[in-house]
């Protein structure tokens, strides 16, 4: 039997270049890197002018670090940020983050008197707290209730994002002229930190250099605080009454201080874009440039990098993934030789899985060096293959003897610049690539000793054995049916007829979140087609419609999703409308073009106007039913990347026309490349 994989567009995605100012998001414009650098406000006019720079930090002795405080280190970074970001019901609820302003060296004043340019934020039990930094250390401008001890928690991640928590405790000293101290948990005074007492003596504000404590030194990105604070019982007390006036400790929940890198990440990607806040995964790695750590953060259809030293702490790095389902794995960790990390992701999309390795060989935007599918097909018809990672430049590709195989499809769209998988039944056995500085390459390819074939190897019979013997005829939809393991009697969502030019008809079935093609149309009559749609319930799929749009006398399919999304600072879900167009082929279903189209909130709407035309789309400023210019809370943002913008009613934007161009709809007066 034979497998033909056809080489089509590619499913990585497309990465741009967005510029934040303003508390929003301005001109986007695609690179020949194919990389996303965002500049923070901050900076941005110096950096049109100067243009990228490298990655630098600053480097010095380390005085002897205070040990951890508690045993908190095993717990998972995102569970203790959502435990943070709740608050402690006991003490108050505090901010959901701090963001921490970027000073030059020794230019913050520890002098006990706040800044005007500073604004404390509610930590929780009546602590409040505004935080600056520069290369050399972290400054903090404290205010509570009157205590004798406080304990400043300050947590770093580490190489998973789990956070090892380190403390600096202000003590008060005795005597006649009273004053606040930092030492460690056995009292002893904390080498390099400055404290000044407030005016009034209700805090303190202190200098606290990053080498004091060690993943300070280089990690400086993903820090979260809290305050604990013990209050001594009244002296005098006895009996009954001394056990009421126990000293008595607060704590309030940890919340992360944002350095200006992640706060632009935050608010202009974000926010901007509806997304959640929590990352899906959380890795920590030197990834380019000085030793200073990077954050590598996955969130839905985003992979971004952000660093106190990447882009000399002005910019971060982020990448659209396009139609990927699943960042089902992320690994970081040196393989090309470089004394940096790579990064290794295992990326689903469907049935298929792939993965690929991306090293910053120069500058500041990663280059794939690898792709490799490791999984096609679904069970039983699937392919394994087995990939091992090396820490010697090296990688080997092998078929997974294990996994029972047997193809029925001729058709499996693999980008053109990810290899396909080894197949069992192939002359190949194993591969050994080797890294050349640049990408890797073939080194050495093993022959498979005895040949195999699908029959051989616990699969189903070939095709000819069942014309010859057959079984039950069975519909390709009767065929996705089965192979989801689904009730022959499951009634789908939607039906829909399509109109095909070549001859013989197809038929599009939605059942739950999976558009399923079929009919003499589609390979013959003998396949289906399936796409899972991008929505967490069927529910969440508005309408599906048949149109030719690509003037191919073929129908194309538009469906309209839903996602109703958590934003902070909003009460209830946000829902966000997306129209999507899928372009139907003979044994394809490809996404051509997507728009958010709709934002709602409550009894608040707004939307865009649509309008199709021949080989064309049209988006305009539509209507709004409760928000105003004023009162809408988003930036309009700027054409361009995987999600064309919402236009809004009160846009400058005017009417934005996306033309077909052979592959995909490209807004007009926009330079089309390839994918």
């Amino acid at each position: 039997m034979t497998t033909r994989c056809s080489r089509e567009g590619s499913a990585r995605g497309r990465a741009v270049h967005r510029s934040a100012t303003n508390w929003g998001m301005r001109e986007m414009f695609d690179t020949l890197a194919a990389n996303a650098i965002v500049y923070t406000r901050r900076f941005l006019p110096t950096l049109l002018l100067a243009g990228l720079a490298s990655c630098a930090g600053a480097q010095s002795s380390r005085p002897k670090a205070p040990a951890p405080t508690s045993p908190r280190i095993g717990e998972a970074m995102l569970a203790e940020r959502a435990r943070a970001r709740e608050g402690d019901r006991n003490t108050g609820a505090g901010a959901r983050s701090l963001v921490a302003r970027r000073t030059k060296a020794r230019e913050a004043k520890i002098d006990g008197r706040l800044d005007a340019g500073l604004r404390l934020e509610e930590l929780g039990g009546g602590t409040k707290a505004a935080f600056t930094y520069d290369d050399e250390a972290l400054h903090a401008f404290l205010r509570w209730d009157r205590a004798e001890a406080h304990r400043l928690q300050i947590a770093f991640p580490d190489e998973r994002g789990i956070p090892i928590v380190r403390s600096v405790q202000f003590a008060t000293t005795s005597g006649d002229e009273k004053a606040t101290r930092a030492v460690d948990d056995d009292g002893k005074a904390l080498e390099g930190v400055v404290v000044v007492d407030t005016e009034d003596g209700d805090g303190v504000e202190a200098r606290i250099p990053w080498v004091l404590f060690p993943e300070g030194e280089r990690t400086r990105v993903g820090l979260t605080v809290g305050v604990e604070a013990s209050k001594p019982a009244p002296k005098g007390a006895k009996g009954a009454s001394a056990k009421k006036a126990s000293p008595s400790q607060s704590t309030t929940a940890r919340v992360p201080v944002l350095t200006e890198p992640e706060r632009a990440l935050r608010d202009d990607l974000l926010r901007a874009r509806l997304l959640p806040e929590e990352p899906l995964l959380v890795r920590v790695a030197d990834l380019c440039g000085d030793e200073a750590k990077e954050l590598v953060l996955v969130y839905p259809g985003i992979l971004a990098i952000v660093g106190s030293a990447f882009g000399a702490g002005e910019r971060f790095f982020y990448r659209e993934l396009g139609d990927v389902t699943e960042v089902a794995a992320l690994d970081v960790r040196p393989v090309t030789g470089r004394a940096k990390s790579d990064l290794i992701l295992t990326l689903r999309q469907g049935s298929r899985e792939w993965v690929e390795i991306e090293s910053f060989l120069a500058g500041e935007s990663p280059t794939m060096v690898f792709a490799q599918t490791v999984a096609l097909g679904e069970a039983p018809a699937r392919i394994v293959n087995r990939l091992r990672v090396g820490h010697e430049r090296d990688v080997e590709v092998s078929v997974d003897p294990a996994e029972p195989f047997a193809l029925e499809g001729d058709d499996y769209a693999i980008p053109s610049d990810v290899r396909p998988p080894l197949l069992p039944w192939g002359p190949t056995d194993r591969v050994l690539y080797r890294f050349d500085g640049k990408s890797f390459r073939v080194e050495r390819e093993v022959a498979r000793k005895t040949k195999a074939s699908p029959v051989e190897s616990k699969a189903a019979p070939t095709r000819a054995e069942r014309l010859e013997h057959p079984a039950e005829p069975r519909s390709p939809f009767e065929q996705y049916l089965a192979e989801r393991r689904l009730p022959a009697t499951t009634t789908p969502a939607r039906t829909l007829a399509l109109k095909m030019s070549r001859g013989g008809e197809a038929t599009l079935t939605q059942v739950g979140q999976d558009l399923v093609l079929h009919g003499p149309a589609i390979a013959g009559g003998r396949q289906y087609v399936r796409l899972s749609l991008p929505v967490g319930k069927p529910e969440e799929v508005l309408s599906i419609e048949a149109r030719d749009l690509t003037g191919d006398g073929d129908d194309d399919v538009v469906v309209r999703i839903a996602r109703d999304l958590r934003v902070e600072g909003q009460e209830g879900a946000v829902r966000s409308e997306h129209l999507v167009v899928y372009a139907v082929g003979s044994s394809t279903l490809a996404r051509v073009f997507a728009a958010e189209v709709a934002r709602q909130h409550g009894d608040k709407r707004v939307e865009s106007a649509v309008r199709f035309a021949p080989k064309s789309i049209e988006l305009g400023p539509g209507s709004a039913k409760g928000w105003s210019e004023a009162t809408y809370g988003w930036a309009q943002e700027q054409p361009g990347g995987s999600l064309e913008p919402l236009v809004l009613p009160w846009s400058n934007l005017g009417k934005l026309r996306y033309e077909w161009q052979g592959e995909r709809f490209v807004r007009a007066g926009a330079k089309s490349t390839k994918r």
